[in-house]
This record gives C-alpha cells, sequence and structure tokens, in this order.
C-alpha cells in the first residue's frame, strides 16, 4: 500500500480479515458466504455456484439494487452499499445510513439486519476480483473490483430484463490460504440460509455432477431440506 494513499475502511477489513469474520479459514469462508447469501431482502430464488476451489457465482432472482443515489447523496446506491463502514474500534463494521432506509420506499430492497448490511462490502474486501452486476428498474449496472479496488467504474445501461443480482466472486487467496468449503459443510451453510430466509436456494458445487435444490419451510414450519 502507498504511503500518499489514505486507508479506507476497505483497507482496514483486509489488513484485519480474522476480525471480522472470526478467522480467515472454514468458518470465516461460511461468515462470508452467509453475509452475501443474507444480503438482498426478500430474493425470489437463490443460485450459488461453486465453480472452483476459489471461484464462487452467486445469483439473485426479482432483487436488484438500485444504481441511482438515495436522496441527499451523489453515489449510485449499488456502489454506495459496496463501500459505505462505520468500523467501531472494538465492533464489527456497519454500513452508514441504515436508519434512513425505509422498506416502501428503499428501490434496493435491503434487508435491514447486521448480517445483510455487510454482504457486498465483505465480497469486495476479500475477494481477488468480484464482478458485481445489479438490474434494477429497466437498468443493468456492471462493476468490478480487484483487491477490493474498483478497476471498473459503475457502467449502466437500459435494458428490458427482469431484476436481478449477479455476483461473481474469486476469492484472494491472501485472505484464505485454503478457499475452499468441503460439499457438506457447503450444502450445510445453503440449507440454514434457506430454511432462516424461508427461500429456494440452488447449490451447484464442482464436487456434485446434479444440482441441489434447498427450499424454504413449509406451512408446519419445517424445512424440505435437499431435493
Amino acid at each position: 500500500m502507498s504511503e500518499d494513499k489514505p486507508l479506507t475502511m476497505i483497507d482496514v477489513l483486509r489488513l484485519r480479515p480474522a476480525m471480522y469474520l472470526g478467522d480467515s479459514g472454514a468458518a470465516g469462508l461460511s461468515a462470508l458466504l452467509e453475509a452475501v447469501l443474507e444480503f438482498p431482502r426478500d430474493p425470489g430464488g437463490v443460485l450459488l455456484h461453486h465453480r472452483s476451489r476459489a471461484e464462487y457465482l452467486i445469483e439473485f432472482v426479482g432483487c436488484g439494487v438500485s444504481l441511482t443515489p438515495r436522496e441527499g447523496s451523489e453515489t449510485p446506491y449499488l456502489v454506495e452499499v459496496m463501500s459505505r463502514f462505520q468500523v467501531p474500534v472494538d465492533q464489527p463494521p456497519s454500513v452508514s445510513g441504515l436508519e434512513i432506509l425505509r422498506e416502501d420506499l428503499n428501490p434496493a430492497r435491503f434487508e435491514r439486519s447486521a448480517v445483510a448490511g455487510l454482504g457486498l462490502s465483505f465480497a469486495r474486501a476479500f475477494s481477488a476480483r468480484l464482478e458485481v452486476t445489479s438490474t434494477c428498474r429497466g437498468r443493468r449496472g456492471r462493476i468490478v473490483c480487484a483487491g477490493g479496488e474498483i478497476v471498473e467504474a459503475l457502467a449502466i445501461e437500459e435494458v428490458a430484463l427482469p431484476d436481478g443480482l449477479r455476483i461473481e466472486m474469486t476469492l484472494d487467496p491472501a485472505i484464505f490460504p485454503v478457499p475452499s468449503l468441503g460439499t457438506v459443510a457447503l450444502a450445510g451453510l445453503v440449507r440454514n440460509v434457506a430454511n432462516r430466509r424461508r427461500l429456494t436456494i440452488e447449490l451447484l458445487d464442482a464436487e456434485r455432477s446434479t444440482p441441489v435444490h434447498f427450499r424454504a419451510p413449509g406451512p408446519d414450519g419445517q424445512g424440505n431440506g435437499a431435493g
């Protein structure tokens, strides 16, 4: 890091990953994936594709993040949620401004929870490469980060596509020396998130020949498990 470059919140995360994830092993990777899976509010469905040891593709249906700034801001909201932190000395960080986000007015469909608030910022900080594509209200925006830095600024185009959010994440080997969860651990994480959020999540894992579907709990509140 250049001595002339000011220390950013993303730099703080990258310097102390275990402080925010718990560790830089399997538990920390689980925390990162959980934060990303928890991020959008009320998606219609989720695909988690574990393509290689360090590469993950996560797609959310029906829940694009707004590409326009919030009132009083000049930063597109997608960039804001990837960048804006308050980091207390003795606590994990939280995204600023949650108190002004209202469910009925918020085009990002942001779910107010400590985990959800960290999803894209954690993904940005702990990835060697991160590509985020959001389709929201007739517009599609794409932004690319490498090593925490934005290397391709948000580019927006008009489209006639349904809302959605696509996250392509290649983990940073300097942060995750063993950047993979076993199939059983990954399946357990997905099952827990699917049950808690009452979502259908499709898991495609490099170690499996066929996809596994984790369905939302039924009317009795019991999870339907994998299918």
